[in-house]
């Protein structure tokens, strides 16, 4: 059976399509603290523009590779989501990997962002900035054990959402335009 797709051949473009009907319908259910929290479909699209005009204001080009490392959680299907509206490449990482794979896999691939979850992952990524030319920042979603990793390299999510708000109010028509120009084939 084929679904009609009406132009929405891109997961970003699914995304601003389901906005754009249901804003107020539940797209996401993630537990917190043992609560169910729901996002909607305005929500969910807000945080993946404001992540991926985030990654473009840290300089993503078109066809860089983004790494996401960590649990099943909203920030890695956003993330995803926001890297491709970017025009980057997503690469997902198993969060239980060894410092050695992830340098070997960040290395070959050229990856030049990271979307970490949590202190643990970042204390696996953060020391590869200096041995891997192409890499430059490593954005975490958890700040818990944070305050010991003193670096330019490392960006808390919530700081990256703030980039993209900034940037959506200078150019307010770039993320929509960004999404409507990318191919579904490609």
């Amino acid at each position: 059976m084929r679904v009609a797709l009406d132009g929405a051949d891109t997961l970003p473009k699914l995304l601003a399509r389901n906005a754009a009907a249901t804003p107020a319908g539940v797209a996401l259910r993630q537990k917190i603290h043992g609560l169910w929290k729901e996002t909607d479909w305005a929500g969910y699209e807000e945080a993946v523009r404001e992540m991926a005009l985030g990654l473009l204001d840290l300089g993503l080009q078109a066809g860089d590779v983004v790494a996401v490392v960590g649990d099943n959680r909203a920030y890695w299907l956003q993330g995803e989501i926001a890297i491709h509206a970017a025009g980057g490449l997503s690469l997902g990482l198993y969060r239980d990997s060894l410092e050695d794979e992830i340098a070997w896999i960040l290395e070959h691939t050229g990856a030049t962002l990271v979307i970490a979850e949590d202190e643990e992952q970042v204390d696996k990524i953060l020391p590869l900035v200096g041995r891997l030319p192409r890499l430059r920042f490593v954005v975490y979603a958890d700040p818990r054990g944070m305050h010991k990793h003193d670096s330019p390299h490392r960006v808390p999510l919530e700081r990256l959402r703030e980039l993209g708000r900034h940037r959506h109010r200078r150019a307010p028509r770039e993320y929509a335009a960004r999404v409507a120009a990318r191919p579904g084939d490609e």
